[in-house]
């Protein structure tokens, strides 16, 4: 019985997450479902995981002309490169002065420079941090990723932001892909496209990240390569297909659509994975840190944006 009002709450929350499709909607009502229902590990959502965000991801990818990869992502590198070592280099500094935890400093950071949870879960073992140690840093950087997606697209309206420049600004200043894409789908399905791609960039330094922590953790798993996310591939892929095949305009126009509709299941599903015992027993430290880097984050993205003159 208590499975079939899991499931029929499901279809409710579901009802209205596709009937709103609004990204930040998406997410909260997920978190509502999980502390409403508390769904087992094996339920439907938590199994699927981001598999439909990524699928969504990769769908969109088939939707971005080469042209804008080219014009965009290949000119704006050198500052996402820039962003990336100087938040580590914050991070190191914020660790020294705040005395947080080392190991919990070293997934903050590596989350707020690259790529949220997926850079946390990937240098886990290899620093070998403890499940706890994981378990909060991801929900800091979940709680945070949560409030981009309902606050950045008005202030993206607030500073007057184009689509293409709300999307390289969130590119940067949010940490998870999913919220990357959950907040400019939020202010205008165009700024996806430009955030989706510069996203990408920044997610590639997930590869230098996990050889030069194996190295420095002396790691023997280390060794056996590094595993680049699988959607990325796939993403990629989906970029250069453009290159030589040019869709019709009504196939865009569905694929869109499609992505869309994954993303936003995608999100609920995120949500949905919110435990009430995760968000106790966080401590301030670890809390700060994650706002100072957070909040430089955002400042230095608007600048690197209009100094650039993107």
């Amino acid at each position: 019985m208590t499975l079939i009002k899991q499931y029929l709450g499901l279809l409710i929350a579901l009802g209205i997450t596709f009937w709103l499709l609004n990204p930040a909607a998406a997410v909260f009502l997920g978190i509502a479902f999980a502390m409403l229902m508390k769904p087992a590990t094996g339920f439907i959502t938590k199994k699927v995981s981001s598999y439909p965000l990524q699928i969504g991801i990769v769908l969109l990818g088939t939707t971005i002309q080469f042209k804008l990869v080219q014009e965009v992502a290949l000119s704006y590198f050198p500052w996402i490169t820039l962003f990336v070592f100087s938040a580590f280099l914050l991070g190191w500094v914020l660790h020294k002065i705040l005395k947080v935890e080392k190991k919990q400093a070293i997934l903050l950071t590596a989350g707020s420079a690259i790529c949220g949870g997926t850079a946390m879960a990937a240098i886990a073992p290899i620093i070998k941090a403890q499940p706890k140690d994981l378990m909060i840093t991801l929900t800091i950087v979940f709680i945070l990723n949560a409030i981009a997606i309902a606050v950045f697209p008005f202030v993206g309206d607030a500073l007057n932001l184009s689509a293409i420049e709300f999307g390289a600004w969130v590119s940067l200043a949010v940490h998870d892909t999913s919220s990357v894409i959950g907040a400019a789908l939020a202010f205008d399905p165009e700024a996806v496209k430009t955030a989706a791609t510069l996203k990408l960039g920044r997610t590639l330094w997930l590869i230098p990240l996990v050889f030069i922590t194996g190295l420095m953790f002396s790691n023997p798993d280390s060794k056996k390569g590094i595993k680049v996310p699988l959607f990325i591939v796939f993403f990629i892929a989906a970029l250069c297909l453009q290159f030589f095949i040019s869709l019709p305009a009504g196939v865009i126009t569905n694929l869109e659509f499609a992505s869309k509709v994954l993303l936003i299941f995608g999100l609920f599903c995120i949500g949905s994975q919110a435990n009430l015992t995760d968000f106790r027993g966080i401590s301030a430290k670890p809390i700060l840190f994650s706002l100072i880097m957070w909040i430089c984050a955002i400042g230095g993205s608007l600048f690197i944006l209009y100094y650039s003159g993107f």
